[in-house]
C-alpha cells in the first residue's frame, strides 16, 4: 500500500511539475513573441527614418522647369485664344468660366458617354 500511495504521490507531483513547466514555456513564448514584435517595429521604424532621411539622388536639380512659358510671345498667343483662363479679374469671380472646347475634347467626351451607354 505505501509503495502505491508513493507511486500515485509521484506521479501526482510530476504531473504538477510538469503543468507549471508548460505554463512557464508558454508564458516565455508569449514574452518572446512580443519582444520580436518591438524588435520588429523598432527596427522597422529605424529603417523608416533611414529612408526618410536619406538624399534623393535620383532627382535631378538641373532639370527644373517654372510653370509657364519659356517664350512670353506664347504666353500672349495662348491668352489671346483664350482669354477668360489668363484674366485675373474672371477667375476671381465667383461665376463659371467659359471655356470654348475644341473638337477634340469633344468627341473624346462623346467616346465616353457611348462607353458608359454599353455598359
Amino acid at each position: 500500500e505505501s509503495l502505491t500511495q508513493n507511486i500515485t504521490l509521484l506521479k501526482n507531483d510530476f504531473q504538477k511539475e510538469e503543468s507549471r513547466n508548460i505554463d512557464r514555456e508558454l508564458a516565455l513564448e508569449r514574452q518572446v513573441k512580443e519582444l520580436n514584435n518591438i524588435v520588429f517595429k523598432r527596427s522597422q521604424s529605424a529603417q523608416t527614418v533611414h529612408m526618410l532621411t536619406k538624399p534623393q539622388v535620383f532627382y535631378n536639380h538641373s532639370t527644373r522647369q517654372a510653370l509657364g512659358f519659356q517664350n512670353p510671345c506664347y504666353l500672349k498667343k495662348a491668352q489671346q485664344l483664350k482669354l477668360k483662363l489668363y484674366d485675373g479679374c474672371v477667375i476671381e469671380k465667383s461665376e463659371a468660366i467659359m471655356v470654348l472646347d475644341t473638337e477634340e475634347t469633344l468627341m473624346l467626351a462623346e467616346e465616353s458617354r457611348s462607353k458608359m451607354i454599353e455598359k
